[in-house]
């Protein structure tokens, strides 16, 4: 009796690029920042240094700011050239949506963490909303491209 195989295979750099429409150098920019602000956050978190939330998460603004700045950018060039904004603005709905995540999550840290009391009145739902709407923008864009 042969069981079925459950391998596993890793999405290629092509088939992330074509669900999520993120490119190689948003991605490699993602993953320094991440990378900054893990350390920073290790840091902080055994008292290495005396910093805040905002600036451990400062290199993932960094990088957000700087993904909006391309985006809008090509999104720039594209338009001029043939008029096709519509696909840059689902483009730069993900990196707005990501930026704004960044800043309500690091608000809320603050506040839980550093002060022991809730900075804002909301909950981590409210937090999250941005990352439920990428979730349903990228739900839309396999729907589409299946």
């Amino acid at each position: 009796m042969t069981r079925p195989s459950l391998s596993m295979e890793m999405l290629t750099l092509r088939e992330l690029r074509k669900w999520t429409g993120i490119t190689p150098f948003e991605l490699l920019l993602h993953l320094v920042a991440i990378f900054v602000s893990t350390i920073l956050f290790a840091a902080k978190w055994f008292g290495l240094v005396t910093i805040s939330y905002w600036h451990v998460f400062g290199s993932m603004f960094l990088a957000a700011g700087l993904n909006l700045y391309f985006v809008f950018i090509v999104a720039l060039r594209v338009y001029v050239e043939e008029k096709q904004l519509r696909r840059f603005l689902a483009i730069f709905l993900r990196a707005s949506m990501h930026g704004l995540f960044l800043m309500f999550l690091c608000q809320k840290i603050e506040g839980d963490f550093e002060h022991g009391q809730v900075a804002i009145q909301t909950s981590y739902g409210v937090v999250f909303m941005p990352v439920w709407i990428l979730l349903a923008g990228l739900a839309g864009q396999m729907v589409r491209l299946i």
